[in-house]
Protein backbone atom coordinates (compact mmCIF):
# COMPACT_ATOMS: atom_id res chain seq x y z
CA UNK A 1 0.00 0.00 0.00
CA UNK A 2 1.09 3.46 -0.96
CA UNK A 3 2.05 5.48 2.13
CA UNK A 4 0.56 8.53 2.17
CA UNK A 5 1.43 12.02 0.81
CA UNK A 6 1.96 14.93 3.45
CA UNK A 7 0.05 17.99 2.07
CA UNK A 8 0.59 21.58 1.66
CA UNK A 9 -1.11 24.36 1.45
CA UNK A 10 0.82 26.88 -1.64
CA UNK A 11 0.56 30.14 -0.08
CA UNK A 12 2.12 32.04 -2.94
CA UNK A 13 -0.07 33.54 -5.98
CA UNK A 14 -0.21 33.13 -9.47
CA UNK A 15 3.86 31.37 -8.95
CA UNK A 16 2.31 29.23 -6.55
CA UNK A 17 -0.03 27.89 -8.91
CA UNK A 18 1.79 25.86 -11.14
CA UNK A 19 2.73 22.74 -11.04
CA UNK A 20 5.16 22.56 -8.49
CA UNK A 21 6.24 18.71 -6.52
CA UNK A 22 8.34 21.40 -4.22
CA UNK A 23 5.14 22.65 -3.03
CA UNK A 24 3.90 19.49 -1.55
CA UNK A 25 7.08 20.22 1.26
CA UNK A 26 5.84 22.19 4.21
CA UNK A 27 5.60 23.18 8.17
CA UNK A 28 2.69 20.94 8.97
CA UNK A 29 1.55 23.46 11.94
CA UNK A 30 1.91 26.59 10.50
CA UNK A 31 -0.28 25.39 7.34
CA UNK A 32 -3.21 23.93 9.56
CA UNK A 33 -3.13 27.05 11.35
CA UNK A 34 -3.45 28.91 8.10
CA UNK A 35 -6.21 26.75 7.53
CA UNK A 36 -8.85 27.83 10.49
CA UNK A 37 -7.68 31.47 9.58
CA UNK A 38 -9.86 31.43 6.92
CA UNK A 39 -12.62 30.57 8.88
CA UNK A 40 -15.40 33.22 9.94
CA UNK A 41 -17.10 32.34 12.81
CA UNK A 42 -19.83 34.40 14.12
CA UNK A 43 -19.88 36.17 17.82
CA UNK A 44 -20.46 32.91 19.68
CA UNK A 45 -17.40 31.16 18.84
CA UNK A 46 -13.94 31.30 19.72
CA UNK A 47 -11.18 31.30 17.13
CA UNK A 48 -9.30 27.98 17.27
CA UNK A 49 -5.78 27.68 18.08
CA UNK A 50 -5.02 25.04 15.31
CA UNK A 51 -6.12 22.70 13.24
CA UNK A 52 -5.49 18.86 13.93
CA UNK A 53 -2.36 17.38 12.44
CA UNK A 54 -2.77 14.22 10.37
CA UNK A 55 -1.37 11.76 12.81
CA UNK A 56 -4.62 12.74 15.33
CA UNK A 57 -7.31 12.17 12.13
CA UNK A 58 -5.64 8.84 12.20
CA UNK A 59 -6.54 8.72 16.17
CA UNK A 60 -9.49 9.54 15.75
CA UNK A 61 -10.55 7.39 13.10
CA UNK A 62 -9.13 4.69 15.50
CA UNK A 63 -12.06 5.78 17.80
CA UNK A 64 -10.29 5.94 21.31
CA UNK A 65 -13.26 6.20 23.19
CA UNK A 66 -15.61 3.63 21.52
CA UNK A 67 -18.29 6.33 20.91
CA UNK A 68 -18.84 4.22 17.31
CA UNK A 69 -20.92 1.30 16.88
CA UNK A 70 -19.49 -1.81 15.27
CA UNK A 71 -21.26 -1.52 12.11
CA UNK A 72 -19.71 1.57 11.21
CA UNK A 73 -15.54 0.19 11.61
CA UNK A 74 -13.76 1.34 9.48
CA UNK A 75 -12.34 -1.74 6.87
CA UNK A 76 -8.88 -2.00 5.62
CA UNK A 77 -9.97 -1.52 2.11
CA UNK A 78 -11.11 2.29 3.13
CA UNK A 79 -8.67 2.95 5.15
CA UNK A 80 -6.62 5.22 2.41
CA UNK A 81 -10.65 6.64 1.66
CA UNK A 82 -11.66 7.40 4.97
CA UNK A 83 -8.28 9.23 5.23
CA UNK A 84 -8.05 11.38 2.20
CA UNK A 85 -11.72 12.61 2.70
CA UNK A 86 -10.98 13.16 6.92
CA UNK A 87 -8.34 15.60 5.02
CA UNK A 88 -10.95 17.17 2.74
CA UNK A 89 -13.23 17.65 5.58
CA UNK A 90 -11.12 19.21 7.94
CA UNK A 91 -7.43 20.21 6.80
CA UNK A 92 -8.50 21.92 3.30
CA UNK A 93 -11.25 25.04 3.10
CA UNK A 94 -13.31 26.00 0.26
CA UNK A 95 -10.64 28.37 -1.00
CA UNK A 96 -8.00 25.32 -1.04
CA UNK A 97 -8.09 22.88 -3.90
CA UNK A 98 -6.22 19.45 -4.24
CA UNK A 99 -4.95 17.83 -7.45
CA UNK A 100 -4.98 14.10 -6.83
CA UNK A 101 -5.27 10.39 -8.49
CA UNK A 102 -9.40 9.49 -9.02
CA UNK A 103 -8.41 5.40 -8.62
CA UNK A 104 -5.77 5.95 -5.58
CA UNK A 105 -6.56 8.93 -3.63
CA UNK A 106 -3.10 8.39 -1.87
CA UNK A 107 -1.81 10.13 -4.94
CA UNK A 108 -2.25 13.73 -4.34
CA UNK A 109 -0.23 15.79 -6.94
CA UNK A 110 -0.25 19.29 -5.79
CA UNK A 111 -2.31 21.95 -3.51
CA UNK A 112 -3.83 25.10 -4.92
CA UNK A 113 -4.62 28.08 -2.44
CA UNK A 114 -6.97 30.54 -3.88
CA UNK A 115 -7.01 32.75 -0.34
CA UNK A 116 -4.99 35.74 -2.06
CA UNK A 117 -7.51 35.25 -5.08
CA UNK A 118 -10.78 35.55 -3.31
CA UNK A 119 -9.50 38.14 -1.23
CA UNK A 120 -8.66 40.09 -4.11
CA UNK A 121 -10.48 43.83 -4.01
CA UNK A 122 -10.19 44.44 -7.59
CA UNK A 123 -12.39 41.26 -8.59
CA UNK A 124 -15.81 40.51 -8.29
CA UNK A 125 -16.58 37.37 -7.62
CA UNK A 126 -17.54 35.87 -11.48
CA UNK A 127 -14.22 37.47 -12.37
CA UNK A 128 -12.63 35.18 -9.43
CA UNK A 129 -14.48 32.15 -10.08
CA UNK A 130 -13.39 32.31 -13.82
CA UNK A 131 -9.76 33.15 -12.60
CA UNK A 132 -9.97 29.98 -10.12
CA UNK A 133 -11.37 28.04 -13.16
CA UNK A 134 -8.60 29.27 -15.47
CA UNK A 135 -6.20 28.14 -13.03
CA UNK A 136 -7.29 24.68 -12.11
CA UNK A 137 -7.52 23.56 -15.90
CA UNK A 138 -3.81 24.87 -16.59
CA UNK A 139 -2.26 23.02 -13.30
CA UNK A 140 -4.59 19.97 -14.67
CA UNK A 141 -3.00 20.14 -18.34
CA UNK A 142 0.51 21.19 -17.22
CA UNK A 143 -0.38 17.71 -15.16
CA UNK A 144 -1.56 15.44 -17.77
CA UNK A 145 1.13 16.75 -20.47
CA UNK A 146 4.18 15.45 -17.50
CA UNK A 147 2.66 12.16 -16.79
CA UNK A 148 2.11 11.18 -20.90
CA UNK A 149 5.66 12.72 -21.59
CA UNK A 150 6.82 10.23 -18.46
CA UNK A 151 5.08 7.50 -20.80
CA UNK A 152 7.20 7.97 -23.27
CA UNK A 153 10.25 8.82 -22.47
CA UNK A 154 12.16 6.94 -19.40
CA UNK A 155 15.88 8.39 -20.37
CA UNK A 156 15.46 11.84 -21.10
CA UNK A 157 13.31 14.04 -18.61
CA UNK A 158 12.83 17.71 -18.25
CA UNK A 159 13.23 19.22 -14.44
CA UNK A 160 9.43 18.80 -14.10
CA UNK A 161 9.06 15.26 -15.14
CA UNK A 162 11.86 14.16 -13.66
CA UNK A 163 10.10 15.97 -10.32
CA UNK A 164 7.25 13.85 -10.98
CA UNK A 165 8.55 10.82 -11.04
CA UNK A 166 10.34 10.87 -8.12
CA UNK A 167 7.82 12.06 -6.45
CA UNK A 168 5.67 8.89 -7.22
CA UNK A 169 8.14 6.80 -6.65
CA UNK A 170 8.72 8.31 -2.83
CA UNK A 171 5.23 7.57 -1.85
CA UNK A 172 5.94 4.09 -3.21
CA UNK A 173 4.41 4.10 -6.69
CA UNK A 174 6.45 1.30 -8.68
CA UNK A 175 7.26 2.29 -11.90
CA UNK A 176 8.87 0.29 -14.53
CA UNK A 177 11.63 1.73 -16.24
CA UNK A 178 10.91 1.45 -19.93
CA UNK A 179 8.36 -0.55 -22.25
CA UNK A 180 4.84 -0.78 -22.41
CA UNK A 181 3.81 -1.37 -19.05
CA UNK A 182 5.45 2.07 -18.31
CA UNK A 183 3.44 3.75 -21.07
CA UNK A 184 -0.30 2.09 -20.03
CA UNK A 185 1.12 3.43 -16.39
CA UNK A 186 1.13 6.80 -16.98
CA UNK A 187 -1.62 7.17 -19.80
CA UNK A 188 -3.54 5.35 -17.07
CA UNK A 189 -2.30 8.14 -14.35
CA UNK A 190 -3.49 10.80 -17.17
CA UNK A 191 -6.47 9.76 -17.69
CA UNK A 192 -7.44 9.54 -13.78
CA UNK A 193 -6.63 13.01 -12.87
CA UNK A 194 -9.34 14.56 -10.47
CA UNK A 195 -9.71 18.24 -8.32
CA UNK A 196 -11.21 18.32 -4.91
CA UNK A 197 -12.18 21.34 -3.61
CA UNK A 198 -11.50 21.78 0.34
CA UNK A 199 -14.88 21.57 2.75
CA UNK A 200 -13.56 21.90 6.03
CA UNK A 201 -15.10 25.76 6.24
CA UNK A 202 -18.55 23.97 5.25
CA UNK A 203 -18.76 21.32 7.38
CA UNK A 204 -17.67 23.52 10.45
CA UNK A 205 -20.33 25.92 8.82
CA UNK A 206 -22.85 22.79 8.91
CA UNK A 207 -22.06 21.68 12.64
CA UNK A 208 -23.27 25.07 13.34
CA UNK A 209 -26.04 24.49 11.10
CA UNK A 210 -27.23 21.53 12.76
CA UNK A 211 -27.47 22.43 16.81
CA UNK A 212 -31.14 23.18 16.65
CA UNK A 213 -32.24 20.48 15.05
CA UNK A 214 -30.37 17.46 16.93
CA UNK A 215 -32.35 17.44 19.94
CA UNK A 216 -35.45 16.20 17.58
CA UNK A 217 -33.12 14.07 14.78
CA UNK A 218 -31.36 12.16 17.88
CA UNK A 219 -34.80 11.20 19.54
CA UNK A 220 -35.87 9.79 16.16
CA UNK A 221 -33.24 8.08 15.19
CA UNK A 222 -33.99 6.01 18.43
CA UNK A 223 -38.09 6.11 17.84
CA UNK A 224 -37.29 4.91 13.97
CA UNK A 225 -34.33 2.36 15.68
CA UNK A 226 -31.48 3.68 13.58
CA UNK A 227 -27.92 4.50 14.66
CA UNK A 228 -27.19 8.02 15.07
CA UNK A 229 -24.03 7.62 12.91
CA UNK A 230 -26.78 7.89 9.67
CA UNK A 231 -26.30 11.48 10.59
CA UNK A 232 -23.42 11.89 8.90
CA UNK A 233 -24.61 11.18 5.40
CA UNK A 234 -27.24 14.35 5.68
CA UNK A 235 -23.47 16.03 5.93
CA UNK A 236 -21.96 14.01 3.34
CA UNK A 237 -25.10 15.05 1.08
CA UNK A 238 -25.67 19.13 1.65
CA UNK A 239 -22.77 19.99 4.55
CA UNK A 240 -25.91 20.67 6.61
CA UNK A 241 -26.66 23.16 3.98
CA UNK A 242 -30.24 24.34 4.97
CA UNK A 243 -30.09 25.80 1.19
CA UNK A 244 -28.64 23.47 -0.45
CA UNK A 245 -29.33 22.76 -3.94
CA UNK A 246 -28.28 20.25 -6.95
CA UNK A 247 -27.25 20.59 -10.67
CA UNK A 248 -30.01 17.50 -10.94
CA UNK A 249 -32.40 19.08 -8.27
CA UNK A 250 -31.86 17.44 -5.20
CA UNK A 251 -32.87 19.48 -2.12
CA UNK A 252 -32.54 19.74 1.35
CA UNK A 253 -29.85 18.98 4.28
CA UNK A 254 -30.60 15.48 2.68
CA UNK A 255 -30.38 15.86 -1.02
CA UNK A 256 -33.77 14.63 -1.62
CA UNK A 257 -34.29 14.22 -5.19
CA UNK A 258 -38.12 15.11 -6.35
CA UNK A 259 -38.89 11.71 -7.22
CA UNK A 260 -38.42 10.26 -3.74
CA UNK A 261 -40.10 13.36 -2.55
CA UNK A 262 -43.29 12.08 -4.16
CA UNK A 263 -43.35 9.12 -2.76
CA UNK A 264 -42.25 9.59 0.69
CA UNK A 265 -43.00 13.86 1.67
CA UNK A 266 -46.28 15.62 1.22
CA UNK A 267 -46.72 17.39 -2.05
CA UNK A 268 -49.03 20.49 -3.07
CA UNK A 269 -49.11 24.13 -3.78
CA UNK A 270 -46.69 26.29 -2.61
CA UNK A 271 -45.03 23.53 -0.15
CA UNK A 272 -41.34 22.53 0.16
CA UNK A 273 -41.43 19.49 2.13
CA UNK A 274 -37.59 18.84 1.26
CA UNK A 275 -36.21 22.33 2.41
CA UNK A 276 -37.57 21.73 5.85
CA UNK A 277 -35.01 19.82 8.02
CA UNK A 278 -37.42 18.04 10.52
CA UNK A 279 -40.09 17.24 7.34
CA UNK A 280 -37.47 15.93 5.12
CA UNK A 281 -35.08 13.95 8.12
CA UNK A 282 -38.49 11.77 8.53
CA UNK A 283 -38.56 10.83 4.66
CA UNK A 284 -34.99 10.10 4.83
CA UNK A 285 -35.53 7.70 7.98
CA UNK A 286 -37.76 5.81 6.20
CA UNK A 287 -35.95 5.13 3.36
CA UNK A 288 -33.05 4.46 5.27
CA UNK A 289 -34.77 1.84 7.67
CA UNK A 290 -36.12 0.41 3.67
CA UNK A 291 -32.70 0.18 2.50
CA UNK A 292 -31.61 -1.49 5.38
CA UNK A 293 -34.22 -3.93 5.34
CA UNK A 294 -33.98 -4.64 2.02
CA UNK A 295 -29.99 -4.98 1.87
CA UNK A 296 -29.50 -6.19 5.78
CA UNK A 297 -26.60 -4.19 6.28
CA UNK A 298 -25.78 -0.63 7.23
CA UNK A 299 -22.26 -0.04 4.41
CA UNK A 300 -24.60 -1.14 1.80
CA UNK A 301 -27.95 0.94 2.91
CA UNK A 302 -26.08 3.68 3.17
CA UNK A 303 -24.63 3.49 -0.27
CA UNK A 304 -27.98 2.55 -1.64
CA UNK A 305 -29.10 6.41 -0.26
CA UNK A 306 -26.70 7.68 -3.16
CA UNK A 307 -27.08 4.69 -5.61
CA UNK A 308 -30.26 2.75 -5.37
CA UNK A 309 -30.44 -0.84 -3.89
CA UNK A 310 -30.72 -2.16 -7.47
CA UNK A 311 -27.19 -2.67 -8.30
CA UNK A 312 -26.04 -3.41 -4.90
CA UNK A 313 -29.05 -6.64 -4.79
CA UNK A 314 -27.79 -7.75 -8.42
CA UNK A 315 -24.02 -8.60 -6.95
CA UNK A 316 -25.59 -10.05 -4.16
CA UNK A 317 -27.04 -12.22 -5.86
CA UNK A 318 -24.20 -12.92 -8.39
CA UNK A 319 -21.77 -13.99 -5.53
CA UNK A 320 -24.52 -15.71 -3.94
CA UNK A 321 -23.66 -14.53 -0.30
CA UNK A 322 -26.01 -13.50 2.28
CA UNK A 323 -24.00 -11.38 4.10
CA UNK A 324 -21.84 -9.66 1.38
CA UNK A 325 -19.92 -6.55 2.18
CA UNK A 326 -19.52 -3.48 0.60
CA UNK A 327 -15.59 -4.04 0.47
CA UNK A 328 -16.23 -7.09 -1.27
CA UNK A 329 -18.83 -5.93 -4.16
CA UNK A 330 -16.62 -3.14 -4.73
CA UNK A 331 -13.34 -5.34 -5.09
CA UNK A 332 -15.07 -7.91 -6.93
CA UNK A 333 -18.03 -6.80 -8.79
CA UNK A 334 -17.44 -4.27 -11.93
CA UNK A 335 -19.81 -2.30 -13.25
CA UNK A 336 -20.25 1.33 -14.44
CA UNK A 337 -23.27 2.09 -12.08
CA UNK A 338 -20.59 2.16 -8.92
CA UNK A 339 -18.38 4.96 -10.33
CA UNK A 340 -16.16 7.85 -8.16
CA UNK A 341 -19.21 9.22 -6.58
CA UNK A 342 -21.06 5.59 -5.43
CA UNK A 343 -17.43 4.19 -4.35
CA UNK A 344 -16.15 7.19 -2.46
CA UNK A 345 -19.50 7.97 -0.80
CA UNK A 346 -19.48 5.61 2.03
CA UNK A 347 -15.59 6.44 2.63
CA UNK A 348 -16.95 9.84 2.78
CA UNK A 349 -19.60 9.29 5.26
CA UNK A 350 -16.72 7.27 7.35
CA UNK A 351 -14.74 10.07 7.34
CA UNK A 352 -17.65 12.58 8.89
CA UNK A 353 -19.20 9.59 11.43
CA UNK A 354 -15.68 9.79 13.13
CA UNK A 355 -15.52 13.73 12.53
CA UNK A 356 -18.52 14.45 13.89
CA UNK A 357 -18.34 12.15 16.69
CA UNK A 358 -15.24 13.72 17.94
CA UNK A 359 -15.62 17.28 16.47
CA UNK A 360 -14.57 19.01 19.61
CA UNK A 361 -11.63 17.85 18.74
CA UNK A 362 -11.08 18.85 15.49
CA UNK A 363 -13.37 22.59 14.84
CA UNK A 364 -13.67 25.73 17.20
CA UNK A 365 -16.49 25.19 19.09
CA UNK A 366 -15.41 25.96 22.74
CA UNK A 367 -17.08 28.87 22.60
CA UNK A 368 -20.72 27.30 21.87
CA UNK A 369 -22.70 28.80 24.48
CA UNK A 370 -25.33 25.87 24.27
CA UNK A 371 -26.49 26.76 27.91
CA UNK A 372 -27.29 30.42 26.81
CA UNK A 373 -30.36 29.87 25.17
CA UNK A 374 -31.31 33.73 25.48
CA UNK A 375 -28.24 35.00 23.30
CA UNK A 376 -28.54 32.47 20.84
CA UNK A 377 -32.66 31.36 20.47
CA UNK A 378 -31.60 29.16 17.60
CA UNK A 379 -30.52 27.20 20.06
CA UNK A 380 -33.56 26.27 21.72
CA UNK A 381 -35.28 23.75 19.39
CA UNK A 382 -36.24 21.78 22.10
CA UNK A 383 -39.33 19.18 22.26
CA UNK A 384 -40.15 19.72 18.46
CA UNK A 385 -43.85 17.46 18.46
CA UNK A 386 -45.10 16.98 14.73
CA UNK A 387 -48.82 17.90 14.15
CA UNK A 388 -51.81 17.82 11.48
CA UNK A 389 -53.95 20.68 11.22
CA UNK A 390 -57.78 19.97 11.20
CA UNK A 391 -58.61 23.13 9.73
CA UNK A 392 -57.58 24.80 6.81
CA UNK A 393 -54.90 27.28 8.11
CA UNK A 394 -52.55 30.58 7.13
CA UNK A 395 -49.65 29.90 8.87
CA UNK A 396 -48.32 33.27 9.11
CA UNK A 397 -51.69 33.68 11.69
CA UNK A 398 -50.15 31.41 13.70
CA UNK A 399 -46.73 32.44 13.33
CA UNK A 400 -47.70 35.93 14.80
CA UNK A 401 -50.24 34.33 17.40
CA UNK A 402 -46.91 32.74 19.24
CA UNK A 403 -44.72 34.60 18.38
CA UNK A 404 -44.16 35.83 21.88
CA UNK A 405 -43.91 31.72 22.78
CA UNK A 406 -41.83 30.09 19.99
CA UNK A 407 -40.24 33.20 18.21
CA UNK A 408 -38.72 30.82 15.87
CA UNK A 409 -41.68 28.39 15.01
CA UNK A 410 -41.59 30.08 11.18
CA UNK A 411 -38.22 28.87 10.89
CA UNK A 412 -38.96 24.74 11.67
CA UNK A 413 -42.04 25.58 9.34
CA UNK A 414 -40.47 26.59 6.52
CA UNK A 415 -41.99 24.24 4.43
CA UNK A 416 -44.62 26.87 3.83
CA UNK A 417 -43.46 28.91 0.66
CA UNK A 418 -45.58 31.56 1.33
CA UNK A 419 -47.02 31.71 5.07
CA UNK A 420 -49.53 34.25 4.22
CA UNK A 421 -51.27 31.86 1.51
CA UNK A 422 -54.63 29.78 2.87
CA UNK A 423 -53.48 26.38 3.28
CA UNK A 424 -56.30 23.48 3.25
CA UNK A 425 -56.33 21.00 6.10
CA UNK A 426 -54.07 17.43 6.26
CA UNK A 427 -50.85 20.30 6.45
CA UNK A 428 -48.01 19.37 8.96
CA UNK A 429 -47.18 21.73 11.69
CA UNK A 430 -43.98 21.80 13.78
CA UNK A 431 -43.97 23.32 17.25
CA UNK A 432 -42.22 23.62 20.34
CA UNK A 433 -44.89 24.38 22.23
CA UNK A 434 -48.50 22.91 22.46
CA UNK A 435 -51.09 23.15 19.98
CA UNK A 436 -54.79 23.67 20.35
CA UNK A 437 -56.22 19.95 19.79
CA UNK A 438 -59.26 21.51 18.34
CA UNK A 439 -57.42 22.35 15.84
CA UNK A 440 -53.86 20.50 15.36
CA UNK A 441 -53.96 16.73 15.87
CA UNK A 442 -50.60 14.95 17.51
CA UNK A 443 -48.92 12.57 15.95
CA UNK A 444 -47.32 10.26 18.22
CA UNK A 445 -43.54 8.78 17.58
CA UNK A 446 -45.62 5.35 16.48
CA UNK A 447 -47.19 7.01 13.76
CA UNK A 448 -44.45 8.71 12.68
CA UNK A 449 -42.97 5.61 12.01
CA UNK A 450 -45.81 3.50 10.91
CA UNK A 451 -46.38 5.58 7.61
CA UNK A 452 -44.50 7.58 5.03
CA UNK A 453 -44.71 11.92 5.97
CA UNK A 454 -47.21 12.01 2.83
CA UNK A 455 -49.75 9.89 4.58
CA UNK A 456 -50.08 11.73 8.07
CA UNK A 457 -52.98 13.64 6.70
CA UNK A 458 -55.00 10.52 6.37
CA UNK A 459 -54.79 10.65 9.92
CA UNK A 460 -57.08 13.06 10.93
CA UNK A 461 -59.44 11.48 8.01
CA UNK A 462 -62.42 11.18 10.98
CA UNK A 463 -61.13 14.47 12.66
CA UNK A 464 -63.50 17.56 12.96
CA UNK A 465 -62.19 20.64 13.30
CA UNK A 466 -63.61 22.83 16.18
CA UNK A 467 -62.82 26.59 15.97
CA UNK A 468 -64.14 27.62 18.60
Amino acid sequence: MARYLVLIFVFFFFKAFAFDIDNLRYNEKLAFEDIFATLKADEDFEKHKSALPKKILKKIFADPKKKIGKDFKIDKYFEDRVLFWGQIYTQFSSKQVLIHDSKNVSIVYDALNFEELYNSKKLNRYQVARERSRIIANSVKDLKKSLLFLSKNSRYKSKKARKLENHLKSIGLKIPRKGKKRRLLFRKLSKNVRVQTGQSDKIFQGIINSYPYLDFLYKKFDYFELPKELLAISFVESSFNLKATSKVGASGVWQIMPFISKALLPRGKNKRPRRNVLMASLGAFHLLAQNFKILKRWDLAVTAYNSGTKHLLRARRKFKKKNISLAYILRNYKTRHLGFASTNFYAEFLALVYILQYKEKVFPLDGVKLDTASSNPQLRYKDIKVYVSKCGLKPQRLFSALKRTSPHLADINNHFRRPRSFYSRGALVFSDIHLSSKRYYKLSNKQLRRSYPKNYKKLIKNKKCKKN
